[in-house]
């Protein structure tokens, strides 16, 4: 019971502190398209391939998913804003690309996070982080997808419930940026399939 408490104390305060999109996730879910990723082997070394799914829904929410083949999966519901601010840190990433090349920069810099709230006391996060090597010549991007639930029994330090951390090469994060801007037409999409299964009532 003390453990609970806490942990709601954390979520009313951070939700004080923290900007944070809420987004009610509908019933039909339409699919966008799939962003190629990859996945660090912490343990034994290399990388493994993984994929970013997103979907629309007929509320206007882009649902990115990410841990395919885990039990780890971790689906990121974006309102139209959450979706704007994310799509605006990819466009910095891009930016940044484009001047660590010309300008053969080796750096690691944080980039920011889109907070949604799914529902009472949970939430996930996703912060992006980009970084540079080889003078510049290489970049990727590093998205770390953080479910936090209140309810969760769990020991671990980590506030998340669930994590799943991915690797975008340049390539992806393109990909990604616009399959972000082409969900309105798949959120009309699903609203029209909506109102067509309500025919059925």
């Amino acid at each position: 019971m003390k453990k609970f408490f806490l942990l709601m104390c954390c979520v009313v305060i951070c939700a004080g502190c923290v900007k944070t999109h809420n987004a009610r996730v509908g019933q039909n879910l339409v699919e966008v398209g799939e962003v190629e990723a990859y996945k660090a082997l912490t343990y034994v070394g290399g990388t493994t391939n993984d994929t970013i799914r997103i979907t629309a829904d007929e509320n206007g929410n882009a649902i990115m998913a990410a841990g395919r083949g885990s039990l780890e999966l971790v689906p990121l519901p974006l309102s139209q804003s959450a979706r704007e601010e994310f799509r605006g840190q990819l466009a910095k990433m891009m930016e940044w690309g484009q001047i660590v090349k010309k300008e053969q920069i080796e750096t690691k810099k944080y980039v920011g996070y889109v907070n949604s709230s799914t529902g009472i006391g949970t939430a996930v996060m996703l912060s992006s982080s980009f970084s540079s090597s080889a003078n510049g010549e290489t970049w990727m991007t590093h998205l770390e997808f953080c479910e936090i639930n209140a309810f969760a029994n769990t020991r671990s330090a980590s506030p998340c419930t669930k994590q799943v951390d991915i690797y975008l090469r340049p390539q992806s994060v393109e990909s990604l940026a616009r399959e972000l801007d082409s969900v309105p037409e798949y959120v009309k999409k699903a609203s029209l399939s909506k109102s067509k299964a309500e025919l059925l009532k």
